[in-house]
């Protein structure tokens, strides 16, 4: 039987509306686990010490916890590991580090508890 996983997204806009990254919170309620999703849209691949290249966080309150993941070369996204969620919140964080600026985006922190 296949597992079912959800998630919460927010995506990262330009200023013209466009988005240009999503941002997900996903957790499984079998596992009790959470972890945090990242995508570029409509942009080039990685390019590592240039452009395009994204990171996820999760983030877990009670205790401040954090997993992370970059986007590598040629990549347009990255999944975080997983971090237990059960009776806890967490949240996701996505950043596009972009000269001049960096785009940022967090969800909703989610309690998980079975």
């Amino acid at each position: 039987m296949r597992q079912r996983r959800h998630h919460r997204a927010l995506g990262l806009r330009q200023a013209d509306g466009h988005p240009i990254v999503l941002v997900e919170l996903r957790y499984s309620p079998r596992c009790t686990t959470a972890w945090a999703r990242v995508t570029t849209l409509k942009m080039p691949p990685c390019r590592p010490a240039g452009d395009h290249c994204a990171l996820a966080v999760v983030h877990r309150n009670s205790d401040g916890r954090e997993y992370r993941c970059e986007t590598l070369r040629d990549q347009r996204g990255c999944y975080t590991p997983q971090l237990n969620n059960n009776g806890v919140t967490s949240y996701a964080v996505g950043l596009l580090p972009t000269a001049p600026h960096t785009a940022y985006a967090q969800t909703d922190s989610y309690l998980l508890s079975r």
